[in-house]
């Protein structure tokens, strides 16, 4: 089957990272504001990223056979399903994957640069290279598509996109008429929402992308599906901006068409991001209820650690109270499920000064905060 053939390392290494940074900004430009957040540290600079995929169930099962994938360049690695142990995922309904699919072969780009912001989690990850797809046998004589360059944005807030340069190569469309190769340029792949990051450390996370109740705004997308009997009752689509341009005879394979069996394979599958190294990420620490000592009755207070997106840190947070310059007392608890509640000692009239100190795990960094209150 023709593919484009479109050569990863055609242009200089700089400019083609920047060209695709600046192309993948420029589709997310309208949703990327976010609350404005104190930094705990600077912008960590990451060079051996790696992005790793399935594509999806229905890629690894096909209609006919798996589809062919193959033709990996520049960064691009594909790991065969027979023999790769890297990429794991669970079966529907955890993923798409088909229960009867037992080899997932996957796609890995290695050697990604960009940033990770520590205290908002804020990143932003490019990689070089590419790989093609062949959802039929040749003798069918369906497009390819080669996925170029992937861009990873993840926001403040935990959404974000991947971003890749799309091209389909010449073939025929159902009907034995001509499919002209079309480059679609610089597409938004995948979307995930700020709840999709999961198995978060200090060396990376899994990313589960948008596709339950997405519409596609094409005649003929099932959108409603029912979950009795045990079916997953899922339909959707993968971004509609990038399924509307891939030929008509590839774009049913992106969105629901139906209800169950195979349309619960078509859902991307999740991928995986390495940072290469550890990066651990900002905390934030709060006072959630305090119950102020009083001279004949001992006090409480509630703290809270949180941390964009990556779960709840784990470790302990130390209470210091002050009045003045001098040290009253000195508390510790540990963490549970992002809690800790640390009971206060009796205390005379005066001005206090509360701090809760996080001491920091191994996948965040340390934080505090400070309360000021009476005892009258």
């Amino acid at each position: 089957m023709p593919t484009t053939g479109f050569d990863s390392r055609s242009t200089s290494h700089r400019a083609r990272r920047g060209a695709a940074l600046l192309a993948a900004s420029a589709l997310g430009a309208g949703v990327l504001a976010a609350a404005p957040t104190t930094a705990q540290a600077a912008t960590t600079r990451v060079d051996g990223a790696t992005f790793t995929w399935g594509i999806s169930g229905y890629a690894q099962k096909g209609t006919l056979a798996p589809w062919t994938i193959n033709g990996a360049t520049g960064d691009a690695h594909v790991l065969p399903g027979a023999t790769q142990t890297e990429y794991k995922v669970a079966p529907t309904p955890a993923t798409s994957l088909p229960a009867d699919v037992t080899d997932v072969t996957a796609v890995k780009f290695t050697g990604g640069e960009g940033t990770v912001d520590p205290a908002t989690g804020a990143t932003t990850l490019t990689w070089e290279g590419s790989y093609t797809v062949a959802a039929y046998p040749a003798m069918f004589g369906v497009p390819s598509e080669t996925y170029t360059d992937p861009v990873l944005t993840v926001r403040k807030n935990g959404s974000g996109n991947v971003t890749m340069r799309v091209q389909t190569s010449a073939g025929e469309d159902r009907d034995g008429g001509t499919v002209p190769a079309k480059d679609l340029g610089r597409v938004v792949l995948m979307t995930f929402g700020a709840g999709d990051l999961s198995g978060f450390t200090a060396r990376g996370f899994r990313v589960t992308p948008d596709y339950q109740g997405v519409t596609a705004g094409i005649d003929g997308q099932t959108t409603s599906c029912s979950a009795a009997g045990g079916a997953t009752g899922w339909w959707g689509s993968w971004p509609a901006a990038f399924v509307k341009e891939m030929p008509a005879s590839l774009q049913a394979h992106f969105y629901s068409t139906g209800c169950a069996g195979m349309q619960d394979a078509k859902p991307p599958l999740p991928f995986d991001v390495s940072f290469g190294k550890a990066v651990k990420r900002g905390a934030t620490v709060a006072v959630n209820k305090l119950v102020k000592p009083k001279p004949g009755k001992k006090g409480s207070v509630a703290v809270r650690v949180s941390s964009p997106f990556t779960g709840e840190p784990k470790g302990a947070v130390k209470v210091v109270l002050k009045k003045g310059k001098k040290s009253v007392a000195t508390k510790r608890g540990h963490l549970a499920k992002g809690r800790v509640s640390v009971v206060l000692p009796k205390l005379k009239k005066g001005t206090y000064v509360l701090t809760a100190k996080y001491l920091g795990d191994a996948g965040h960094l340390k934080g505090s905060t400070k309360k000021r209150f009476n005892v009258k």
